[in-house]
């Protein structure tokens, strides 16, 4: 139960946050906006997806070494054991271990179709192999794309996706999880 209402303070955290940075007040110099400071605007529970439960978790994370082979915040992670362990623990989704198998799961999308949520693949250190070797977990914003992933040398973190071009050039594919 504590880590239920950890995790609901959690998410509204972050929707509140996000409309804060990404949906900003509107400019009132043409007069056409009214503030609504005095009057808050309450936010259902139920309106909060999955998607943003798992972006939510996933941000609380940021900043967790990596490890090769790792799968929890203790010992560090490597990409899919960071897919695999937001999953589990923030919707109980299981996944499976290692990335060329997640990208069996859900629907093929293309990039235009990205949501919040959804499974980006990307070739290893060989950009020529073709074969999956790196996952991350897309969180759209004012139509830029961002994604959660880890580093070798920075652990989790959250990269502006049009401003990481070792990633661009290693894009397989992206995938819709039913979730």
């Amino acid at each position: 139960m504590k880590n239920l209402l950890i995790m609901s303070a959690l998410v509204l955290g972050l929707y509140s946050l996000r409309t804060l940075i990404w949906d900003p007040v509107p400019d009132d110099s043409q007069g056409e906006y009214e503030s609504t400071e005095s009057t808050p605007v309450p936010v259902s529970v139920d309106a909060i997806s999955s998607a943003d439960e798992v972006l939510a978790f996933a941000l609380t994370l940021e900043g967790t070494p990596y490890r090769s082979a790792g799968t929890s915040p203790e010992s560090g992670f490597d990409c899919s054991g960071f897919i695999q362990y937001v999953f589990q623990n923030a919707i109980d989704y299981k996944l499976p271990r290692d990335s060329r198998s997640m990208a069996l799961k859900g629907k093929k999308i293309s990039m235009e179709e990205v949501e919040d949520g959804d499974l980006l693949f990307f070739t290893g250190s060989d950009a020529s192999s073709g074969e999956i070797g790196h996952v991350g977990l897309a969180m759209v914003s004012e139509e830029k794309l961002f994604m959660i992933h880890t580093s070798t040398s920075r652990g989790v973190v959250l990269d502006e996706y049009d401003k990481i071009s070792y990633y661009q050039e290693r894009f397989i594919q992206a995938r819709r999880l039913d979730i």
